[in-house]
């Protein structure tokens, strides 16, 4: 029996994201500046032999060219759809930096207490698999205004094991967390699925 939580995998799977790209953004700006002190020459007088470059005292968009881009009807809305599109990446990318899916914290009946609705998960998960009949389960937890915590379980069962056989144990569990929850209530819910097994042959 095993218990997983998928918020910890996910912080884990960012926080390696985040390091990387931090990491090779700083290389190559280190490489890149290094480089061009060191040589104080232009990049484009250090390209190998064959590749293209631009001419001397050339931009990247002169005004004719970008007058002709202006005058066509497509290049309005295609910039500020390329704007908008764009900052709306940059804000799902700092949702998700941020945690969403919820608060990340849940209130207590101590004063100024709270529990870590990983902490939840990771709780319920471990219980939840100890079930008998669950072989894996996975637990997500999310506190939600107005003093509620959603609960999603997803739990894999044994072969030849039926629901029926461990939705009383979790409707104990799912009842014993809305006690220690309070003053905050319990909504859950559980997916199962079926362990498929291999039908015998004999010969």
């Amino acid at each position: 029996m095993t218990s997983t939580s998928p918020a910890r995998g996910r912080r884990s799977a960012l926080a390696v994201f985040n390091r990387l790209a931090l990491a090779v953004a700083g290389a190559v700006l280190l490489l890149g500046g290094g480089w061009l002190a060191l040589t104080g020459a232009v990049p484009g007088a250090r390209l190998p032999d064959g590749w293209p470059g631009p001419p001397r005292h050339a931009t990247l968009l002169d005004r004719g060219a970008l007058g002709e881009l202006r005058a066509h009807d497509w290049w309005l809305p295609t910039a500020l759809g390329a704007a908008a599109a764009l900052t709306l990446l940059f804000a799902v990318w700092c949702a998700g930096q941020l945690g969403g899916g919820g608060r990340a914290s849940a209130p207590l009946m101590a004063p100024s207490g709270s529990v870590r609705t990983d902490a939840v998960a990771d709780a319920l998960a471990l219980r939840a698999g100890a079930v008998p009949g669950v072989d894996r389960c996975r637990c997500r937890v999310r506190a939600r205004r107005g003093g509620s915590l959603r609960v999603d379980l997803v739990l894999r069962l044994d072969p030849y094991v039926t629901p029926d056989t461990v939705l009383p144990a979790l409707r104990r569990l799912v009842a014993e967390a809305e006690t220690a929850a309070a003053p905050c209530t319990v909504r859950a819910s559980a997916r199962i699925t079926a362990q498929r097994h291999r039908a015998t042959h004999v010969r």
